[in-house]
């Protein structure tokens, strides 16, 4: 008898240390990978007037998307007033989907702390917070996270960083996070880590704008594999966005002329005014007017479009070497328009959102 209960004391106990230890591998796991629902889904909206139409509202609601990074205004340089200026700022035509987190982004150009002067720099985080904070209070957002976008060099690290800490103090309440892009990464020794909570890692625009290559500079397996490798062990938490739009490389003479965004194959081959010659490549036959850019005959458009195909392989290649990284809180995709959604079926949403899970 007393065997007996000695044999089921032991295994008493051993059922509890085994409970204990998976609770314990439960708590490790959730603390270094997130929580057992993953990431928050997300998308970033990048254009300059809020006004979803019922096909957009509605992939939200069936993907369960629950966070937009907004971009509330860009900031230039204006050489007449030597100083930063805000630019396009959003303007809300429609109020925001009940439950939906709003993270503001702002997008300040490099060349703004190329030429800002250091006495000059409190004094425009200030009017940044301040101007975010207005926009927020009048169209009823509440936000806990603001994210600065900005290419920074480790020429302007310095005063972008300083401009960073200042931001920070605003507000304990409110995290503050930047984007990284991918040279930033690999380079971290020279080009610094932003005093930030979070960074935004970009897996797109990593390779050269050329005019023809079988290589798209939004996305290409070869370009990002050059980087991958220092991701593991960028000394910041991470979240990340993946790219599922497109773009219109335009060149003349041999130069690039500029990137035409928000518009497909099917809108340029619906114009009398091109030729295609390959299947990303359409010449101009002649000089006019199309969405407001000129074209002279003998234009050049290479297109690059990033299919479904394309946004999970950038998604796999990621997860397989985010290595013992922490599971990022947030899976952005960028961005937001229908031009990009119609391309997607759910199922190809899902799977870059379930990357981590």
């Amino acid at each position: 008898m007393q065997k007996r209960n000695a044999i089921l004391l032991v295994s008493a106990l051993c059922l509890v240390a085994a409970a204990f230890f998976a609770l314990k591998f439960r708590s490790h796991f959730r603390h270094s990978h997130g929580n057992d629902s993953g990431p928050a889904k997300a998308f970033y909206f990048w254009k300059t007037r809020w006004a979803p139409t019922a096909s957009e509202l509605t992939t939200l609601t069936d993907l369960g998307v629950n966070r937009l990074y907004l971009r509330f205004f860009d900031v230039s340089w204006d050489p007449q007033k030597s100083y930063p200026i805000p630019v396009a700022p959003l303007e809300f035509k429609a109020k925001i989907p009940t439950g939906t987190e709003v993270i503001p982004v702002v997008y300040i150009r490099n060349n703004v702390f190329q030429k800002i002067s250091n006495q000059n720099l409190n004094k425009f985080a200030d009017q940044v917070w301040e101007k975010v904070g207005d926009m927020a209070r009048g169209n009823q957002i509440s936000f806990k996270q603001l994210q600065i976008d900005c290419d920074w060099t480790d020429k302007t690290r310095a005063p972008y960083f300083h401009f960073l800490e200042v931001l920070k103090q605003k507000n304990n309440k409110i995290a503050l996070s930047a984007t990284i892009r991918l040279h930033q990464v690999k380079y971290a020794s020279r080009t610094g880590i932003p005093p930030v909570d979070r960074g935004m890692l970009m897996f797109y625009n990593m390779g050269r704008l050329e005019i023809s290559s079988d290589r798209l500079s939004i996305y290409n397996s070869h370009d990002a594999s050059a980087y991958v490798g220092s991701i593991e062990n960028y000394k910041l938490k991470l979240d990340i966005v993946l790219p599922i739009f497109s773009w219109v490389v335009h060149s003349r003479y041999g130069r690039i002329q500029g990137l035409i965004e928000k518009t497909t194959a099917a809108e340029i081959e619906q114009s009398t005014g091109f030729e295609k010659k390959s299947e990303r490549e359409y010449f101009a036959t002649q000089s006019f007017f199309l969405h407001g850019v000129y074209f002279k005959k003998g234009d050049r458009l290479s297109i690059e479009e990033i299919t479904p195909a394309l946004t999970a392989e950038a998604a796999n290649l990621l997860a397989r070497n985010w290595g013992s990284r922490s599971r990022p809180n947030s899976i952005a995709l960028f961005d937001f328009d229908e031009r990009n959604i119609k391309k997607y079926e759910t199922d190809d949403f899902t799977r870059a959102f379930r990357i981590f899970n």
